[in-house]
């Protein structure tokens, strides 16, 4: 077996999208317009990780996105651990936790100095016991009518994903899904489609330090739907949601469970309570 850094050619791209569509049922969030946005019009920076190879047969493949932080108040360079697959062939070989070490001793020589992710219920166990994450929390799942009101004093909080402007753009132009915004005071509401009719997957941020404006857009998204779904977490002290409703664990299709490892020694895991995480900061949408 050979271990090489991921490449962002074509070849390359129709050969992870190979990979994707023999492991997973959806063509449209791996195809090739997708990976390219993911892996290299980041404007933060170019994916990271690595590819084991079977002779000339990509057996795995593993990914982060670099993003920035903001962590006990100091911004820092993080990753975001993203695309994962195992060609059926070579399953149960430990390809999955070989690749992640590689890509986080890579990351960490670039001066990276955290991972987070979003596991569901099945690879949550593995994150955990072969690749030393931690458990933060569960994300809440809230689905409900009007603004959230959710953005905190940016003062109370332990951790939450820095957006700027080209950010936001960038993540906005999702090929898969583009997300749509509008502007309500000082805050950005953003939507994107659930892929269920009449439920928009909704967040809110803050946007005090570029022109909002320019960002927000409108589209029958906001006029069409009725109800949003929220999934992240909220401090401690957010407003409290009136006009929503926790979906109890039953009725969710897997447990969605934020992850962190650090990769620096000085670096300490979020505090559950103090943290603010949406959708706009994974890809659940």
């Amino acid at each position: 077996m050979q271990f090489r850094p991921i490449q962002f050619d074509q070849i390359s791209l129709l050969q992870y999208q190979s990979l994707f569509n023999k492991c997973f049922n959806s063509p449209e969030r791996f195809s090739e317009e997708s990976l390219k946005w993911l892996y290299t019009q980041n404007p933060t920076g170019h994916a990271i990780g690595y590819d084991a190879f079977c002779g000339e047969e990509l057996a795995a493949h593993y990914v982060c996105i670099p993003v920035s932080v903001e962590l006990e108040g100091r911004v820092q360079k993080s990753l975001l651990s993203l695309n994962t697959a195992t060609h059926p062939k070579y399953q149960g070989k430990g390809l999955f936790t070989k690749l992640a070490e590689m890509t986080y001793a890579e990351g960490l020589k670039m001066g990276f100095q955290s991972v987070y992710g979003v596991a569901n219920g099945n690879s949550t166990p593995g994150f955990l016991k072969r690749l030393g994450f931690q458990l933060i929390s569960p994300l809440d799942a809230w689905i409900g009518i009007g603004e959230l009101n959710s953005e905190p004093s940016l003062n109370t909080l332990s951790f939450r994903r820095v957006w700027s402007k080209e950010l936001l753009l960038w993540r906005f132009n999702n090929p898969f899904n583009k997300i749509t915004a509008r502007r309500s005071g000082d805050n950005l509401i953003c939507k994107g489609s659930t892929g269920f009719p009449l439920l928009s997957a909704c967040a809110e941020l803050k946007c005090l330090n570029f022109n909002l404006d320019s960002l927000s857009t409108r589209s029958s998204i906001f006029e069409s739907t009725s109800l949003n779904l929220y999934l992240g977490l909220m401090p401690g002290n957010s407003p409290k949601r009136n006009t929503y409703l926790s979906i109890p664990s039953f009725l969710r299709p897997s447990p969605l469970n934020l992850i962190f490892r650090s990769l620096d020694e000085a670096i300490s895991a979020p505090k559950k309570g103090e943290i603010s995480f949406n959708f706009l900061d994974f890809d659940a949408y």
